[in-house]
């Protein structure tokens, strides 16, 4: 009886660890995903921005980070897109011309998770879609056309988001959808890819 008592007290105490581990990473890694970054920009221009250059700025890689794998927010241990550091409000400029696909602001359906407010554009010179989340403004519309720069929105904090910031995701041509998050709504979905790549693509 004694050894069950000591089983189930360690199986507590390890559930009451991991529990306080994974909201210290939240706190801590969401200001320091990739390392600590000290600039952020004032207006997010991805047609002007090298990959050189946004790289001093993102955040959280793509891929499998440390982040998405120890933080609670995350349904698989898998960072669809990067997260670059802005200012928030700071206006973010479309790399290429395109139509508005999508917007959406999962707030509405499950407040401080998922995607926030986001936009979804499709590439006219490619068909890739183009993703950016966490927005505090939207400033466009399905089916409206943009040019290179236009403003597509405005930086900010809404959706799962533990720092202000854009996260920029890409997917491959023609495999975009609108599908649902757990209860958070419509949702972007769709075969992702590195967007450092794509955007190295375009600028050639």
């Amino acid at each position: 009886m004694d050894k069950l008592k000591f089983y189930f007290f360690a199986f507590f105490v390890i559930i009451v660890l991991g529990w306080w581990f994974l909201n210290f990473a939240e706190g801590f890694l969401g200001n320091y995903y990739s390392g600590p970054v000290e600039h952020a920009l004032n207006t997010v221009d991805l047609a002007s921005l090298t990959t050189a250059q946004l790289k001093s700025y993102i955040t959280q890689g793509y891929g499998t980070t440390l982040f998405s794998s120890l933080s609670a927010g995350y349904i698989q241990p898998w960072h669809n897109g990067v997260d670059i550091i802005a200012n928030y409000g700071a206006a973010i400029l479309s790399p290429d011309s395109g139509m508005v696909f999508m917007t959406g602001n999962q707030d509405n359906y499950c407040n401080g998770k998922g995607y926030g407010k986001f936009v979804v554009v499709n590439d006219a010179s490619d068909g890739h879609a183009l993703l950016y989340a966490h927005l505090s403004r939207i400033s466009v519309a399905v089916g409206e056309k943009i040019k290179t720069r236009d403003t597509i929105g405005l930086v900010g904090k809404t959706g799962f988001a533990t720092g202000t910031h854009l996260h920029f995701t890409v997917f491959e041509p023609g495999s975009v959808y609108i599908g649902s998050n757990n209860g958070c709504g419509p949702d972007p979905k769709g075969k992702d890819m590195n967007p450092l790549t794509y955007l190295d693509s375009i600028k050639k």
